[in-house]
């Protein structure tokens, strides 16, 4: 069994209220509405002047502060946007050079979109199966055009990272069971027609809950004996349509930063681990949730012990 020995996140500190993005974004009126009234969208974190690489560094750095680099074996980056960089520069590989990881066997993650982090974390479940060694993972993007950063009536993006640092030798935030279910006739994603968004809005809830179940069923557990639901923030009004759904309490469901970053790629689970165990929200022994669905379309559970 493999588990999270350490976890470091970073956002800019500057916010930019929903309200600024319109005419940069092409907003219509109905859409600042659904976007700050229905789905709970209120600012999100960004900064222009900032690279990719500094978005990136902190966790980095802050993980390399408590750990012997040589014993990173793996570095896996996951990201939503296929080109997160233009040709020939490759971050990973700038990154090793700088940080002394060249030795680290390293490659991206990305055809999961949004949930690729979690497909990163059950992969570490392979990789480390039978070796004492250690694995980065590490999220964060730009939002550096506006396709980028909207989902058509559904979310906007912001920026932040993280470092999430796995061995098997972990006792603490061990991964019990990962879930996935993959609905391939959405793999358009963003590009998908009325037709295919109107069809695939309707399958969202039910999908994400029988995901839920499953991964939950296959470690034992009930949902009553899991503390939290860190999901990611892609809108508020998804998650309180599947908290009724499921008759599950909303203080349930992590959604306090939907409103103050807004959906960050595949960094969100981890942001508001960060900021639920900061709160007091998840102790020793609780049982959680991670959740992230990926356009494509990929939902996937994860369920860990602290």
């Amino acid at each position: 069994m493999i588990g999270i020995e350490s976890i470091k996140t970073y956002y800019p500190s500057n916010e930019i209220e929903i309200s600024e993005l319109k005419e940069k974004l092409n907003l219509s009126h109905f859409q600042m509405k659904l976007f700050t009234k229905i789905h709970g969208l209120e600012k999100i974190r960004f900064n222009e002047k900032e690279s990719l690489e500094e978005l990136l560094k902190i966790p980095i750095q802050e993980i390399l502060g408590s750990v012997d680099p040589s014993s990173i074996k793996y570095i896996m980056y996951a990201h939503t946007v296929q080109t997160v960089t233009p040709y020939p520069i490759n971050i990973i590989e700038e990154i090793k050079r700088k940080y002394g990881l060249q030795h680290a066997i390293s490659f991206s993650i990305t055809q999961h979109n949004c949930s690729s982090a979690l497909t990163a974390l059950d992969l570490c479940q392979y990789l480390l199966k039978n070796d004492l060694d250690k694995a980065l993972i590490i999220t964060g993007e730009k939002v550096f055009t506006p396709i980028a950063q909207v989902i058509h009536n559904t979310t906007i993006m912001g920026e932040a990272s993280s470092g999430i640092l796995v061995s098997k030798t972990s006792k603490e935030n061990q991964l019990l069971s990962v879930e996935r279910t993959i609905l391939g006739e959405y793999y358009s994603g963003i590009n998908m027609d009325v037709q295919q968004s109107r069809k695939f809005d309707k399958a969202y809830v039910d999908t994400l809950i029988s995901t839920i179940y499953k991964a939950v069923e296959k470690t034992g557990l009930t949902l009553d004996e899991i503390k939290l639901i860190l999901p990611h923030n892609v809108n508020r009004s998804s998650w309180i349509k599947l908290a009724n759904t499921m008759n599950l309490s909303k203080e349930k469901i992590y959604l306090k930063n939907i409103a103050k970053l807004g959906h960050c790629f595949c960094s969100d689970p981890f942001i508001n681990y960060m900021d639920a165990c900061n709160e007091g929200l998840i102790k020793e022994g609780d049982y959680y949730l991670m959740i992230s669905v990926g356009l494509g379309a990929t939902f996937q559970v994860a369920v860990l012990k602290r």
